[in-house]
């Protein structure tokens, strides 16, 4: 079957530690493949770590990118079969080429995203983890379609609120979060992945917690745009992770994705004291694509 792409405009980005510091490299990967479509969000592991030139969270994105080229496949499979299995074969290779990282558990490698897949049958499968989303317009208005967990956004406020508690008093992000009672709700906050909220990585009930749909044939043809993002790409003028997803996708589907994010990088370097746009890092890591479908 031939899928209804029209075109697909995708940018990705390292994040800033300050306006002009960034960062050491970008954890996260951006998949465009024939049928399967993902942006993945290395999440940084408590516990620290580095193979083959990588941090924890860079692996794990820049292993899933390279799980879904190799399952690029025109077949049944799901977007959220893709993940479970991905979740196997993560823990396996964990197991043979990392042994310590597994040992880890919920402390060590993870990761956030959003992915897609087109079937044979002309319908689209779509899954997440964690504050990578996916939005799609079809009518007027673009519809959030990714599943994303309360309780993560609660507990992101509860570390937020202790880090710029700190902040205030002078301390910079990354200093505030080596404070012992910082570096504790980190570590209990992480503790509770595949417990209280999902989040890509080995563990076994990681799979529990994975959640996704499919669009019928007809709804793909009535598609305009579908639109992955990681949270570094979110609207920051928004509140809320869906509010700041659906801005975005429809300003990046007006400007295009990398004029879009040079729009938001400017705002972000503007408000460099973190007083305007509350945020734990000058600009984190920041990818999206958007599949524009011929209607």
């Amino acid at each position: 079957m031939v899928f209804p792409i029209h075109f697909i405009d995708a940018f990705t980005h390292q994040g800033f530690k300050t306006k002009d510091g960034p960062n050491h490299y970008n954890e996260d990967r951006v998949v465009i493949g024939t049928h399967v479509f993902a942006v993945i969000d290395g999440a940084t592991a408590v516990v620290p770590g580095e193979r083959n030139g990588l941090n924890a969270s860079a692996y794990t994105s820049d292993f899933l990118m390279r799980f879904f080229h190799a399952h690029d496949n025109n077949d049944t499979t799901t977007a959220q079969d893709l993940i479970i299995a991905a979740n196997k074969a993560f823990r396996t290779d964990l197991e043979t080429y990392w042994p310590e990282m597994i040992k880890a558990g919920a402390l060590g490698p993870s990761a956030a995203l959003s992915l897609v897949k087109f079937h044979p049958d002309g319908t689209l499968s779509y899954a997440n983890m964690a504050d990578c989303s996916c939005v799609i317009e079809k009518g007027e208005a673009p519809v959030m379609i990714s599943h994303h967990y309360p309780r993560h956004s609660e507990l992101d406020e509860i570390l937020a609120d202790a880090i710029f508690k700190e902040i205030e008093k002078g301390l910079t992000p990354l200093e505030a979060r080596e404070l012992p009672h910082v570096a504790n709700i980190i570590r209990t906050n992480r503790g509770l992945i595949n417990v209280d909220y999902g989040v890509f990585n080995a563990q076994e009930k990681m799979v529990d917690f994975v959640r996704g749909g499919t669009l019928s044939a007809d709804d793909v043809k009535t598609l305009k745009t579908i639109t992955l993002l990681s949270d570094g790409m979110l609207w920051p003028e928004e509140k809320s992770l869906e509010t700041g997803a659906l801005k975005a996708a429809s300003l990046m589907k007006e400007k295009g994705v990398r004029d879009y994010y040079f729009r938001i990088k400017d705002m972000y370097d503007k408000d460099h004291s973190m007083q305007q746009f509350r945020r734990l890092k000058h600009m984190d890591d920041a990818s999206a694509l958007v599949i524009h479908l011929s209607v």
